[in-house]
């Protein structure tokens, strides 16, 4: 999930990230979800690479990895509720 990331001082918590690098029970949920074929809240989350489309798939991840390359301050993190696997 393509989240930009807040600034530090900024009053925003991320819907899917706790941080960086680090996703929240509920985004571990969709992706549940979404391996079982299941209908899910979040549309359009993730690639079928095909071998048709694999050069393309690449390219982009490697441009996504170089445009978020640079150091970044850090965020404030947000502390939810515990959630459970369900």
């Amino acid at each position: 999930v393509d989240e930009p990331l807040p600034d530090a001082d900024a009053p925003i918590v991320m819907r899917w990230h706790r941080d960086a690098v680090h996703f929240k029970p509920r985004l571990g949920n969709e992706i549940v979800e979404i391996v079982l074929d299941r209908p899910t809240s979040y549309e359009g989350f993730g690639v079928v690479v095909t071998p048709a489309n694999l050069e393309s798939h690449l390219s982009n991840s490697k441009s996504f990895v170089q445009r978020n390359r640079e150091p970044r301050r850090p965020i404030r993190v947000a502390e939810e509720p515990s959630s459970t696997f369900h």
